[in-house]
């Protein structure tokens, strides 16, 4: 997701946020919010009853 954010910013856009469907709790949203953007996601893993 984080190179993601750098292409778009590389092409002018601002972005502030990342919002997925799903948080597996990988730790991606720590490291998205680390880098100062905000973190959103609809379900996390007790929604999607994941171990």
């Amino acid at each position: 997701v984080l190179t993601a954010v750098d292409a778009l910013r590389a092409a002018g856009a601002a972005v502030v946020a990342v919002a997925v469907v799903a948080d597996r709790a990988t730790g991606a949203g720590a490291a998205i919010e680390a880098a100062g953007l905000g973190y959103r996601y609809a379900y996390g893993p007790d929604d999607l009853e994941l171990p």
